[in-house]
């Protein structure tokens, strides 16, 4: 069977959003905390403030941190890696 990346991450519940790319420094992030500071009739700083004050590294992702991960992920040097999760969140899960 031949899925797309949005399939398979529905397999494992949630759908291709359940990855996490909502903290990284995106359009689609900028787009969220233009939402959110409008539904909450504040600024897009505060915003920013409120969800970067949750993550222990104090920002968002850069989306090449992500990539870096990924690239990894899909190289030979990860050829053993194998029913894991990785989370690339700047700390915010506390997980060991």
């Amino acid at each position: 069977m031949n899925l797309s990346l949005h399939e398979k991450c529905a397999l494992v519940g949630g759908g291709s959003e359940g990855i996490g790319l909502a903290v990284t420094k995106t359009g689609r992030l900028n787009a969220l905390i233009k939402k959110r500071a409008k539904a909450a009739h504040t600024t897009a700083e505060q915003i920013i403030e409120s969800m970067t004050g949750e993550i222990p590294a104090q920002r968002f992702a850069e989306p090449e941190e992500i990539a870096a991960v990924a690239a990894f992920l899909a190289s030979p040097a990860a050829a053993y890696v194998n029913g894991t999760s990785i989370p690339v969140d700047g700390g915010k899960i506390g997980a060991i």
